[in-house]
């Protein structure tokens, strides 16, 4: 048999022990793998790179920040967020007096108390709800100015004062008791740390709103 015919076999051992050689030698070798298997042939040798465990555990841990990160964004909210809420303060903080309003709705869970400094001796119940902030509406009658709605209860009305159902009762707070008022609110005077009372309810005697929380 003729010489040439070995030719095919001599090229293959020659190529497996070259690519033998450059994986021990570490030349050809993938970044952060290793050669595991050189397939035996005629025309080729083929290698699978493996990726080490160093490199699986930074891959992971990247993954799992990202998936966090992501996560945490999605919600609106970021890894140093902080979800105080300032404390309340009174309008016209720095006057050296104060007068509250408490609004009791006609569920009782729904409280509101708005704070409000004055420098006088005295403010009168007019400027105290305008300054306030709280919502409300008034009609005029022969008495005065009575109100319909605070804090948009009721949602709507067609009459001030119900025939039937709940109507807003107005109590004035001095040194820490209630009274029902015997005037209009417009006709009240309020001193230091005293207070406006709303409380929605159809009760012919109604229970006064809360007192008071001093606030800054």
């Amino acid at each position: 048999m003729p010489k040439t015919a070995n030719r095919p076999r001599a090229t293959a051992r020659k190529l497996l022990v070259v690519g033998f050689q450059a994986a021990r030698s570490g030349k050809g070798r993938p970044p952060g793998g290793k050669i595991v298997r050189c397939i035996r042939g005629p025309r080729e040798i083929k290698a699978k790179p493996r990726i080490s465990w160093g490199l699986k555990h930074l891959i992971w841990a990247s993954a799992t920040l990202a998936l966090t990160l992501g996560a945490v964004t999605a919600c609106g909210g970021s890894p140093a967020a902080s979800t105080s809420s300032p404390a309340s303060s009174c309008v016209n903080a720095s006057a050296a007096h104060r007068a509250y309003v408490l609004v009791q709705h006609a569920d009782a869970s729904h409280q509101l108390q708005k704070c409000v400094g004055f420098a006088g001796d005295t403010i009168d119940g007019q400027t105290l709800m305008d300054q306030s902030g709280i919502e409300f509406q008034t009609q005029t009658f022969s008495f005065g100015k009575a109100v319909c709605q605070v804090d948009n209860e009721p949602a709507q009305f067609t009459k001030c004062f119900a025939d039937t159902g709940p109507n807003w009762a107005l109590f004035v707070e001095t040194n820490g008791t209630w009274a029902e008022a015997q005037t209009g609110y417009t006709q009240v005077t309020l001193h230091d740390k005293e207070a406006l009372g709303w409380e929605y309810t159809a009760s012919a005697s109604p229970a006064p709103p809360p007192l008071p929380k001093a606030q800054k």
